[in-house]
């Protein structure tokens, strides 16, 4: 891939990657802090200990509580 390439790909990830994929990516390929995952996990923690999925904050939002598939996941 030429430098271009790279360069808007390498954009593309920090502009539309999740905070924890994108602190597990600098740390494995940067030379990243692993206190940053750590924090960025912390971040995705629910209250009984367990991590928060993208359906568990789908399920949560007050314009999808009608939506059928909705109420399914979140029982």
């Amino acid at each position: 891939m030429s430098n271009t390439t790279n360069e808007r790909a390498h954009a593309f990830i920090y502009r539309n990657v999740r905070p924890l994929d994108l602190a597990c990516g600098q740390y494995h390929f940067e030379n990243g802090n692993p206190t940053a995952v750590l924090t960025a996990l912390a971040a995705c923690q629910n209250e009984d200990g367990g991590l928060v999925t993208r359906w568990n904050r789908i399920c949560k939002m007050s314009s999808l509580r009608h939506f059928p598939p909705a109420r399914y996941l979140r029982e």
